[in-house]
């Protein structure tokens, strides 16, 4: 009952992935300026900014991935019952919508280029 997509889809087969990863989506923007040099050359440089929602909100330009698909064990032995000889498992769920912080960080790159 804790999870939307599990609670819509009980007593149906889900689809592949449905309950994975939320909707993302980017901003690019590229500043570019052109200047005439002499005979005809010009210089031309550019500044491009990747995820430029997250450079205006800290909030904003989260890319949000569920973690843990990769592994295989679902489940994670945290014990040993001697009494019944069997081990003592925990569920290991993945971690759904944690923030990728290196993804989610805006970036900055300056170009310059000469033709003639």
């Amino acid at each position: 009952n804790g999870e939307a997509c599990l609670r819509n889809n009980r007593g149906k087969v889900m689809e592949r992935n449905a309950c994975r990863n939320p909707w993302q989506s980017f901003l690019d923007a590229r500043l570019g300026k052109v200047v005439p040099t002499a005979h005809g050359q010009a210089l031309e440089l550019t500044l491009d900014l990747f995820n430029v929602m997250s450079l205006l909100g800290s909030d904003w330009g989260q890319i949000r991935s569920t973690t843990g698909f990769e592994t295989a064990n679902l489940l994670r032995l945290t014990g040993y019952d001697a009494a019944n000889n069997r081990g003592i498992y925990d569920l290991a769920l993945p971690q759904r919508y944690r923030v990728a912080t290196n993804a989610s960080r805006w970036k900055m790159q300056l170009g310059a280029r000469y033709t003639f």
